[in-house]
């Protein structure tokens, strides 16, 4: 057990901290400047639609495709934290990594999001280098809402923390509601149906069906104190049903959801040499 976790959560129930969280979710900053400020030099923008991919070049000579959907609820853009996670796995695994930087909502409709983040990775499957895909939290939903639709060129994919059932009707996850040091259950409740109403007819599949998620290599990591643990229990049973695909699960006993925001963790340690090793096996 880690003690670092056991210290942040304690820290995290005093200061109330998924209030902040909950209000940052429904009043969010929405500016994403500051993403193509960062190490101008190693940095290509590609504008689609309402959405940009963003290129870090974060290795010379890459052997394959980093690309990343972030989590932030669907309405937080990508923060200092997520892309240095991100980044850390790219150049570890010597990858180039493509922020998929999705349109958010409330100013854009949950069908823009889907249509954005199909065709930006339309446009990854462009070049020569193999695609590896990493996704958590509402950026996973989002991941795997591509990953139905696009698995034959996917390598491997990684899920932290994911968010899979929008309507979190799941009794099992509500009762956990409380102990969340991170996530307010009607908060995700509100947003949920907020991208549930923004949808066109088919603009995406049940996830858990298997029959959405054949031909999959995949890990997925999570803490033992997410409210979502058995969303993500019935999701993992669904991934071991899906012809053709594989699933890793590390669940951790002392992490809470988006642990990989705090860089020193040894959590995030653990993930971070498990995803090394997960996209290195060949």
């Amino acid at each position: 057990m880690s003690f670092r976790s056991r210290r942040l959560i304690h820290k995290m129930k005093i200061e109330q901290y998924k209030a902040n969280i909950s209000h940052l979710f429904l009043m969010p900053n929405q500016n994403r400047d500051w993403l193509t400020n960062k190490s101008a030099e190693s940095v290509d923008v590609q504008e689609i639609d309402n959405g940009r991919i963003v290129t870090f070049n974060v290795v010379d000579d890459p052997g394959s495709q980093l690309v990343y959907f972030h989590g932030g609820a669907f309405t937080v853009p990508l923060n200092d934290d997520q892309l240095a996670f991100a980044i850390n796995i790219a150049k570890k695994t010597n990858s180039q990594l493509k922020i998929i930087d999705f349109p958010l909502l409330l100013a854009h409709k949950a069908s823009e999001m889907i249509d954005f983040c199909i065709k930006a990775f339309d446009e990854c499957m462009l070049t020569d280098l193999p695609i590896n895909m990493l996704g958590d939290s509402a950026g996973a939903y989002l991941m795997l809402q591509v990953a139905s639709r696009r698995s034959v060129w996917i390598d491997k994919t990684i899920i932290i923390s994911p968010w899979i059932d929008l309507t979190l009707t799941n009794l099992a996850v509500q009762k956990r509601d409380d102990a969340d040091v991170f996530l307010e259950l009607d908060v995700l409740q509100t947003i949920g149906q907020q991208f549930i109403d923004g949808l066109d007819k088919g603009d995406t599949v049940d996830l858990f069906d298997p029959n959405n998620l054949t031909g999959l290599n995949v890990i997925l990591f999570y803490g033992a104190n997410e409210m979502l643990v058995p969303d993500n229990e019935r999701f993992v049973a669904t991934l071991r049903q899906a012809a053709k695909t594989s699933v890793t699960v590390v669940e951790f006993s002392e992490a809470f959801h988006e642990y990989i925001l705090w860089h020193a963790l040894r959590e995030t340690k653990q993930t971070n040499k498990q995803v090394t090793k997960f996209i290195a096996n060949k």
